[in-house]
């Protein structure tokens, strides 16, 4: 109970804080345990950090989906680029298919064409995927430092 007679939340607040807080409606104090020394914050200023948080989560945001944004831009040039190098690959290949006369160069002219493509299909995955990991880094690297950042008050 407090100095007002009366139990509400705000000294239930108090008492489980552990220090002393100035009581919002009486201005005296509730003493819960001596030591910390906290003040209850007017509704206003806990209205101004709730929109000063969300103002800035929407911030974070638009900074991961800017960086999102580039970087499907980006993939997306990458894979134009690869299947334009895997068509002219496949087209050089069926030109030199085209040329051989017997069944053991064909088959020469085939594994080269299979193995060159492999190889090319690995180089751009592992390239994709180095991407991709720099790419998620850098989008929320906002993200993570809003949520690290000690909360400020307004």
């Amino acid at each position: 109970m407090s100095r007002c007679g009366k139990i509400d939340r705000f000294c239930a607040l108090h008492i489980n804080a552990g220090g002393e807080l100035p009581h919002p409606w009486g201005g005296h104090i509730v003493s819960a345990w001596p030591g910390a020394a906290h003040r209850a914050e007017d509704p206003m200023m806990q209205f101004d950090n709730v929109q000063k948080l969300s103002k800035d989560g929407v911030d974070a945001a638009m900074k991961s989906f800017e960086v999102l944004s580039k970087g499907a831009q980006s993939a997306a040039v990458d894979a134009g680029d690869f299947a334009k190098r895997s068509y002219e690959q496949g087209a050089s290949a069926m030109q030199k298919l085209a040329g051989v006369r017997t069944l053991d160069k064909a088959m020469e002219v085939q594994t080269e064409f299979m193995r060159a493509s492999y190889d090319n299909l690995v180089a751009h995955a592992t390239k994709l995927g180095t991407a991709y990991t720099a790419m998620a880094k850098e989008a929320f690297a906002p993200v993570e430092a809003m949520m690290t950042k000690p909360f400020t008050k307004a």
